[in-house]
């Protein structure tokens, strides 16, 4: 007896949505029954906005009522913000009509970090309506949280964990997220950015700094960051270094540094270096690079999505890892 294809929907037809439409074609089993944007691509075949080379009789729409209302789905894919109140407001619509959610906006790898009251209204509407609510993405989670729970499960007795990593980012620009991180403008332009808190940077250090405390038994109760700027020859920025560090009692559990450069020829790589009884080293070089990566992350997560209870999910995929605290509140991750 063959199985019923799990029906998709995709919120955000931008730079990562497009390559989640080519990431989702690629699978058996999954059917995309629509899309939501509220840009200029609406009203346009999905198959012909993404390039796949043919039409997929699908019509990105701008109405989400109508949307939600006449489209029977199993699964939201959400790529269209980055805070928690925003996700909660743009995902009443989708969880009220019974729909299953992977998120990629970067607060909601650890929600209650960032914003606890937007998080009980988020996790309590999923409850209600009895689908789960998945937060991922490549940094937040795959990287900075999953890779190095994987890595430590040969290990006991975690005693601090760095991650590295030097990415190419000619791929976001002209995308929110080189405005978030500052790039291509000029030292004015990113100072006065800063003070109007449209540059940002990389959004997701305390969450996973959080998520890493729980899985290895440390209390994070201080975050410090050190930030650097480079610039070429016309005054504009090419390459910025965030470095930030994780403290238990005075002690660094953690450093996650990310240094992302747009000039020809930068070497790019993640390093992960775990300090434990069995001391772990890993590179992956070159590093994970551009949206697709991105994209493959959220779709991959679909059967960990629909096998999870309802509410915000925030176990990890990974099975084992060398867990730092008592093991009874593993066992009620949900």
């Amino acid at each position: 007896m063959a199985m019923q294809d799990t029906r998709v929907i995709i919120f955000g037809i931008g730079s990562v949505g497009k390559e989640v439409v080519k990431a989702l074609s690629t699978k058996t089993g999954l059917k995309i029954v629509g899309a939501l944007d509220k840009g200029p691509v609406a009203g346009r075949d999905l198959g012909d906005v993404v390039g796949l080379g043919r039409d997929l009789g699908i019509l990105i729409s701008n109405d989400e009522d109508a949307l939600f209302a006449s489209t029977k789905a199993d699964v939201l894919i959400h790529t269209t913000t980055t805070h928690v109140e925003d996700t909660y407001q743009q995902l009443k619509k989708p969880l009220a009509a019974g729909i299953n959610v992977i998120t990629a906006a970067e607060e909601m790898s650890s929600p209650a970090t960032y914003d606890p009251e937007s998080t009980r209204l988020l996790d309590d509407l999923a409850r209600k309506h009895g689908v789960a609510v998945l937060g991922t993405g490549l940094w937040p989670t795959y990287v900075d949280i999953d890779i190095p729970l994987l890595l430590s499960a040969g290990s006991r007795g975690v005693q601090s964990i760095k991650y590295c990593r030097h990415g190419d980012f000619r791929a976001y620009m002209g995308s929110v997220v080189a405005k978030h991180f500052g790039m291509g403008v000029t030292k004015e332009a990113y100072a006065q950015g800063v003070k109007d808190g449209v540059i940002v940077g990389h959004v997701g250090f305390e969450g996973s700094f959080e998520r890493l405390g729980h899985y290895f038994g440390w209390t994070i109760d201080k975050v410090t960051k050190d930030e650097a700027q480079f610039y070429g020859q016309e005054g504009t920025t090419t390459g910025i270094r965030t470095i930030a560090r994780g403290w238990e009692k005075g002690v660094q559990r953690i450093e996650m540094e990310i240094h992302v450069c747009i000039d020809e020829g930068w070497e790019t790589y993640d390093k992960f270096d775990i300090e434990a009884e069995v001391p772990t080293h890993m590179m992956i070089k070159p590093a994970l690079y551009g949206t697709r990566p991105v994209a493959n992350v959220l779709v991959n997560h679909i059967p960990a999505l629909l096998q999870s209870r309802p509410g915000i999910v925030l176990r990890s995929t990974v099975g084992a890892f060398a867990f730092g605290g008592e093991v009874g509140k593993y066992l009620g991750d949900r």
